[in-house]
């Protein structure tokens, strides 16, 4: 229930009010987690969040709330190890697959990660943000011409992803293709762009874009912004 900075002291107060109530509610202490690391208070947010893992550790919203959390403070074998841990008890679902890969990727294990957006793809065919991701992966692992296709492939399921566009672009650029890496940048709504802050978050493997630049006498080449 909060979507600007203004909101965020209105949220605090009312999860606090919840807290008060209920000290062991764990999603409550899991959003406190949230909004303190997003105001700048470290400290609170980690014991926000480890009192949120302590009462309900099993949640998997929870579990995925707090591994983003250490993903933005660069703990990322941290993440790995609780999603790792996680997967024992569930070794079939999605969520926990999706983390996985995340931080198999973020940890520069690109071929697990490749792997896990593989088995999601096969089992979820008609989700393009798997698909993308499995493009960033094999782009990473120099399978360019997969990676070219898988993101052809989450395009025709929505066209007006950014994000596959933006895999594509990078991945044609990578083939020294940079007329239609162009063509691809071209064909993305920019001022959408600027309303789907998702398309830059740290833990998405495609990390946007910004402008063309001149690369000695082979053409053009993508320089990330972030």
């Amino acid at each position: 229930f909060y979507q600007t900075v203004s909101d965020y002291g209105k949220a605090k107060y009312y999860l606090l009010r919840a807290i008060k109530i209920d000290p062991h509610h764990a999603s409550s202490l899991a959003e406190l987690g949230k909004i303190t690391f997003i105001q700048g208070l470290m400290d609170e947010a980690d014991e926000y969040y480890r009192q949120a893992m302590e009462y309900d550790g099993e949640d998997l919203l929870i579990v995925r709330s707090y591994c983003e959390y250490l993903a933005n403070r660069l703990r990322h074998r941290e993440a790995l190890a609780i999603w790792t841990k996680v997967q024992e008890k569930h070794p079939d679902n999605v969520l926990v697959k999706a983390g996985l890969a995340v931080h198999f990727s973020l940890t520069m294990q690109q071929d697990k990660a490749a792997e896990l957006y593989s088995q999601l793809v096969e089992e979820h065919p008609d989700n393009p943000d798997y698909l993308v991701r499995w493009s960033a992966m094999e782009e990473k692992r120099h399978q360019v011409d997969v990676a070219i296709d898988l993101a052809r492939c989450a395009i025709g399921l929505e066209p007006e992803l950014i994000t596959a566009r933006l895999a594509l672009a990078r991945a044609l650029s990578r083939d020294k293709q940079y007329d239609e890496a162009l063509a691809e940048l071209a064909a993305i709504d920019k001022d959408k762009l600027q309303q789907e802050p998702q398309a830059v978050q740290a833990d998405n493997p495609i990390i946007v874009c910004g402008k063309w630049s001149e690369r000695r006498s082979t053409g053009v080449c993508l320089s990330y912004l972030w």
